[in-house]
């Protein structure tokens, strides 16, 4: 065999493995399509809990002043 006839045969092979390489090394340098998704989720969950905390005061202020009006 000699080295044409091995390129010709492992060549391909070596090729495919090569671009995989590069596209998983592309990946997780830019932080993949989950790390990007988990920290959009994060984004989202703190302005809705952002959100949240302002209801409930808003919520508990109300339930002061019902209280200070029927204990007047």
């Amino acid at each position: 065999m000699n080295w044409q006839d091995l390129l010709a045969n492992w060549g391909p092979l070596l090729l495919l493995i090569a671009v995989w390489v590069f596209f998983m090394l592309l990946l997780m340098r830019k932080g993949g399509p989950q790390s990007r998704a988990l920290t959009e989720q994060k984004r989202h969950n703190d302005a809705l809990e952002k959100i949240l905390a302002s209801h409930e005061a808003r919520l508990q202020k109300l339930e002061d002043e019902k209280r200070a009006q029927k204990s007047n």
